[in-house]
């Protein structure tokens, strides 16, 4: 157990950035699924043989293509970017979802017929998955929205009543409606409650129609599951196109993405670094995720777990050299001829170089071997030449102590020339 202990720590601190990550990451690529998203919008309009397009950064769609435009907001201040968050708690009470510059809203609804969808919950429905009245918007934070809508006199109500089941048809979960008597001047309702105002048409850009939609659970992915809220929205859709020939637009994006005509110039935006980045936000960097897990595991097991790779045989090399040495010592004396047994065996590895460093076809000479051997290997020829001349001067009158102690002088320089002629061979 004591020696799993690092390794459990690592498994214990991936473990942590993985759930911080999946909790805490993700940032808006999750807003058009979630239960305050449009995606199941555009399905339901699809079903039903109303044709539907998403807002997409290479739409080839013009102004003349939309007959309606469905702009859901996100984002409570147009004048200004989404602040910084600093801790969870921050992040889950933000109200800016989605950036979107107070131009670009004006250049979507001024010359495209356009429903805008006012924001209603805060970004903790994103992180936890559902609806609850503690993470809905604080109204005064919906005034300055509609100032920079240019529709500052319709007020927003909230019911008291958790669920809102008007006799219509129309069922909303902590409604969030216009103040019916605000609703005037410039403004008229288009679909009204009891309640209040769910749809007011405002003439204020031009003569393009402009409708706001105070409650945007009314046609979003929670909301078209409650009552007959879809049946409904169909309907009021179908009112709103009124006609027109053309596509039902679902604009979520930031930035202006129609042409004004079929004939306008339009920048194709070419592939930057920023499409490789796209494979680096949620969902895909889980998978990123998970291959450094796989390679940190991996690593573990390979060098701290099992430690560096070990050789056969380590430590036994030198013991088994010993034992040849004197298994040959042993064959020498059991020979009466030891010196001349000796003086064989040294002749027959002289030759066995001679052939590896000079070819097998050559005449082995000694005076010519050693001269060469002086070339490739001039630390350990001198060392040889010794030993050679030691074995030639032996005679019947040797010790067989000295005989054992030449052999292994012998063979201590013939494996260390055996060397050296190895990394002579690799340089060359």
């Amino acid at each position: 157990m004591g020696d799993n202990k690092s390794g459990f720590i690592i498994f214990g601190c991936i473990t942590a950035l993985l759930l911080l990550f999946m909790y805490g990451g993700g940032g808006n690529t999750g807003i058009d699924r979630s239960p305050i998203g449009t995606t199941g919008l555009s399905v339901w309009l699809e079903e039903n043989d109303i044709r539907t397009d998403r807002s997409h950064r290479r739409t080839t769609l013009t102004e003349q293509d939309i007959a309606l435009r469905i702009l859901p907001l996100y984002d409570v201040e147009l004048d200004r970017d989404a602040p910084v968050t600093a801790n969870r708690e921050e992040r889950r009470s933000g109200d800016n979802l989605r950036d979107i510059d107070r131009s670009i809203y004006y250049e979507k609804v001024r010359y495209v017929p356009t429903l805008v969808a006012l924001p209603k919950w805060r970004a903790g429905v994103l992180e936890l998955g559902l609806v609850d009245k503690q993470l809905l918007i604080p109204t005064f934070r919906l005034k300055n929205l509609r100032a920079s809508m240019n529709v500052p006199n319709l007020r927003i109500v909230r019911p008291t009543d958790k669920f809102l089941a008007d006799r219509s048809g129309v069922t909303l979960y902590a409604p969030q409606l216009f103040e019916t008597e605000s609703v005037r001047g410039d403004c008229r309702p288009t679909l009204s409650l009891d309640a209040g105002v769910l749809i007011a048409q405002c003439a204020i850009y031009d003569a393009m129609p402009h409708y706001i939609l105070s409650d945007p659970d009314f046609m979003n992915n929670h909301g078209l599951a409650l009552g007959d809220n879809a049946a409904i929205a169909l309907d009021v859709i179908n009112g709103l196109v009124d006609g027109r020939d053309g596509t039902v637009y679902i604009d979520t994006a930031s930035d202006i993405l129609l042409a004004p005509t079929p004939d306008a110039p339009r920048e194709i935006r070419p592939r930057t670094t920023e499409e490789i980045s796209r494979f680096l936000t949620y969902p895909f960097s889980l998978i990123w995720i998970g291959a450094c897990i796989c390679f940190v595991v991996l690593l573990w097991r390979g060098l701290i777990r099992f430690g560096p790779p070990g050789r056969v045989g380590d430590g036994r090399i030198a013991a088994s050299k010993t034992a040849s040495i004197e298994s040959k010592g042993y064959l020498l004396r059991l020979a009466g001829e030891d010196h001349a047994l000796l003086r064989a065996y040294v002749t027959d590895k002289m030759v066995a170089v001679g052939h590896d460093i000079m070819g097998r076809h050559v005449q082995i000479e000694r005076p010519k071997l050693i001269k060469r051997l002086k070339a490739i290997a001039p630390k350990i020829a001198p060392d040889l030449e010794a030993a050679l001349e030691a074995v030639d001067q032996m005679d019947a009158q040797t010790t067989r102590a000295d005989l054992t102690r030449l052999a292994e002088r012998f063979e201590e320089i013939y494996r260390r020339l055996r060397d050296e002629l190895g990394h002579v061979s690799r340089r060359r």
